[in-house]
């Protein structure tokens, strides 16, 4: 988990913002799948330790859109997000089809609400 963000585990509720209710069933049927999505987001509240005085915004995520499998992601989306995390990191990011979440354990995740 981040030190220096944390998520809100909330969800819009309409169906035309939350793209996720959508793939329920995808979802239940294969978990194991790693999946793509673009999402909105913007911060829902900042913390602030009275004893460090540091600043921990919340991210609320407001809309997003499934884009399905990873195998699935149009070529210009997938060069997009490697200019991105090129941009940020000054490194060349790790091809979409590399990434695996082995030993990934979705109950460790702490999200708070």
């Amino acid at each position: 988990m981040s030190a220096l963000v944390r998520l809100s585990s909330k969800l819009a509720a309409d169906p035309e913002l939350n793209g996720l209710d959508a793939q329920r069933g995808d979802l239940v049927d294969e978990p194991d799948q790693l999946r793509a999505a673009i999402v909105w987001y913007d911060t829902q509240k900042v913390t602030i330790d009275t004893d460090s005085d540091e600043h921990i915004p919340t991210v609320r995520l407001r809309r997003i859109e499934p884009l399905g499998l990873i195998s699935q992601v149009p070529a210009a989306v997938r060069d997009a997000v490697d200019v991105a995390v090129e941009k940020r990191t000054g490194r060349t990011p790790i091809p979409f089809e590399d990434v695996t979440v082995d030993g990934f354990d979705p109950d460790q995740l702490e999200l708070e609400e």
